[in-house]
C-alpha cells in the first residue's frame, strides 16, 4: 500500500520467483475496484506482459541507463523489456543519468527524448563522514 497525500493506492510488487506470485498477481489484476499499479524488475516484464493486457497499462522504466550497463550479462531479461514496451498503452524510459543518444538501443531511435531543465536549482554540498 502506498499513500499519496490523503489517497491510498495498492501497488502489486512482482519480485523474486514468479510462480510464487502468479496466483496473487492474477487476483490483483481481476480486482477492478482500485487503480491497478504493478512494480516489477526488468527480468519479470516479459512474464507480466503474458498475464496482463498491455494495452490497458502504462509502462515506466525507471533508471533505464541500468539496462544499458547490464546488457552484457542480462541480455535475455533486457531483450524482454525492449521487445515488449511498445505493446503497452504508453511507455516512458526515465533516468536522471544523462545518456548520449549514440549509446541508446536502436529500438528507441524513434522515441522522443525529453530533457527536464530547471531554471533555479539548489546547490548541494555533500560532506563525507
Amino acid at each position: 500500500m502506498i499513500t499519496f497525500g490523503d489517497k491510498r493506492q495498492t501497488v502489486f510488487g512482482l519480485f523474486g520467483t514468479y510462480r510464487d506470485s502468479e496466483k496473487e498477481l492474477k487476483e490483483y489484476i481481476r480486482d477492478k475496484s482500485h487503480v491497478r499499479k504493478i512494480m516489477c524488475t526488468y527480468d519479470k516484464l516479459s512474464k507480466l506482459t503474458e498475464v496482463v493486457n498491455p494495452s490497458e497499462y502504462r509502462l515506466l522504466i525507471d533508471e533505464y541507463h541500468c539496462l544499458l550497463k547490464a546488457y552484457s550479462y542480462r541480455q535475455t531479461a533486457i531483450d524482454g523489456v525492449l521487445e515488449n514496451f511498445r505493446r503497452y498503452k504508453s511507455f516512458c524510459f526515465m533516468s536522471a543519468t544523462p545518456i548520449d543518444a549514440t549509446f541508446c538501443p536502436n529500438c528507441l531511435d524513434d522515441v522522443k527524448m525529453i530533457t527536464a531543465e530547471w531554471e533555479y536549482t539548489d546547490k548541494m554540498k555533500v560532506n563525507l563522514l
